[in-house]
Formats: structure tokens, C-alpha cells, sequence
């Protein structure tokens, strides 16, 4: 049994050659199994349509007449502030004057890129780009394909085996951290790491150090009783001759 959405599919051998259907039959079923599967992935890569909202924002891709860039992305732009609204907090008529000064700016100073809008915006007035900043930047954090989440798959199959098969979620994140940073040891500093190690609980470091603090206040003590000893011895000797 198979169910895609509201359809259920049997694959079931014995089932089917029991059973003998019409052609007219097996075309509806093949019709509703197609028609299921298009509604799930629709539903299942819905976010992916706002990825296209951001190639407005490639200049490349903008008309050459001014009169027609005047127009051009502001309904989409309109509508990004609509879905990001609850974590960037932006004024949907502030964003979209910004846009179109924002192509004004581009246009020209000769933009050709989404870096060189990033660059119009950080070297200006911070007031005039306040929202536009935000979802300019916004659209750089887009990744431009999958290849780096097939990395980190790559990474847990080779820190996940198994007979590693019992690492907990919190180790297992942080080996991916790890494996996925990619800094050197040239140029990574221990210190933090270590001090951190030291004091999420009572290590064998600092048993070793209480036990050599010990063994000298214990060494220093003997050294007092011997020579306390010795003066002792030397009295002694000193009366016998008397």
C-alpha cells in the first residue's frame, strides 16, 4: 500500500492479477495518481516560488528604458515584505520607494550585479535603504544550488557509521560543525575549547594539579621534620662531648 495524498495505491501482485480492470479504469487511476503527485509536490516546494521573487534584484535582468524600470519589480517587491514581514519587520510602501530609488541609484552608476546594489546600499545614506537594505541582503543568503547541502550529507555519512550509530543529536551536530568549518589547525585557537572542557566538569587535569600542590606542601613539610631532626641530633652531640 502506497498513499500519495488522498489516493492509495495497491501494489500487490497476487491483488492485481486476481483483479482485471478496463482501460478506461486503469486511465482514470493513472490520471488521479499523476493529479495527487502534482498536488504534493506543489504543496511539498511551495516556498520555492519566492525564490524567483529576487531575480528583480539582478540588474541584468532590467529593462533599458528608464520610463519601463520605473515600474518594473515594484509588484514583486511589494509582495516579499508580505511573507518576511514577521522576522525583517518591514513597511510594505517605505520598501517598495526605496526599491525604486534604489534603481534609480543603480541604473546610474552602472550596476551589473546584486554585489554592486549591496555596495550602492552600505556606502549611502543608511536612512534612505533602511528596508530595502534588508531584503537586498536577504536574497544573497539564497543558496544557488544543493551542492552544499549534499556536502553535509557526504560529512554525515562518513562521522555517522555504524558502529557510530549512537551519537547523540548535541555530539553529532557538533562533529558536523567541525567536519563543515573547514579551519585549520594553523589557524584555529585551542584556548576557548579548552577552557571550556575544564569547566563543564572536575577533569583529571585538575586532580593532577591538586595532587602535585599536595606532594610539594607534603615535600616541604618532611624537609622542615628532618631538619628539625638534624638540630635535634646535633645538641645531642654537642652535650655528650661536654
Amino acid at each position: 500500500m502506497v498513499a500519495i495524498g488522498q489516493f492509495t495505491l495497491l501494489l500487490d501482485g497476487e491483488g492485481h492479477r486476481a483483479h482485471t480492470v478496463s482501460n478506461a479504469d486503469a486511465d482514470r487511476d493513472k490520471t488521479n495518481l499523476l493529479r495527487g503527485l502534482i498536488e504534493e509536490f506543489e504543496i511539498r516546494y511551495d516556498s520555492l516560488k519566492s525564490c524567483d521573487h529576487f531575480l528583480v534584484f539582478d540588474p541584468s535582468t532590467w529593462p533599458q528604458e528608464m520610463q519601463d524600470l520605473h515600474s518594473f519589480g515594484n509588484t514583486t517587491v511589494c509582495s516579499i515584505p508580505k511573507k518576511y514581514e514577521a522576522t525583517l519587520q518591514l513597511d510594505k510602501d517605505t520598501t517598495v520607494t526605496e526599491w525604486m530609488r534604489l534603481k534609480q541609484a543603480g541604473k546610474r552608476l552602472g550596476a551589473s550585479s546584486v554585489y554592486d546594489l549591496v555596495q550602492i546600499v552600505n556606502t549611502s545614506n543608511p536612512v534612505a535603504y533602511s528596508y530595502i537594505n534588508k531584503v537586498v541582503k536577504l536574497s544573497l543568503t539564497l543558496p544557488l544550488s544543493s551542492a552544499a547541502c549534499e556536502r553535509g550529507f557526504s560529512h554525515l555519512n562518513i562521522i555517522k557509521t555504524k558502529y557510530r550509530s549512537r551519537l547523540s543529536h548535541a555530539r553529532l551536530s557538533a562533529l558536523m560543525q567541525i567536519h563543515l568549518s573547514k579551519q585549520t589547525t594553523e589557524t584555529f585557537d585551542p584556548k576557548q575549547a579548552v577552557d571550556l572542557w575544564m569547566e563543564t566538569a572536575n577533569r583529571r587535569l585538575n586532580q593532577g594539579q591538586g595532587s602535585a600542590s599536595a606532594a610539594s606542601s607534603s615535600s616541604t613539610m618532611q624537609e622542615a621534620e628532618e631538619e628539625d631532626s638534624g638540630g635535634d641530633t646535633e645538641e645531642g652531640s654537642e652535650k655528650d662531648c661536654t
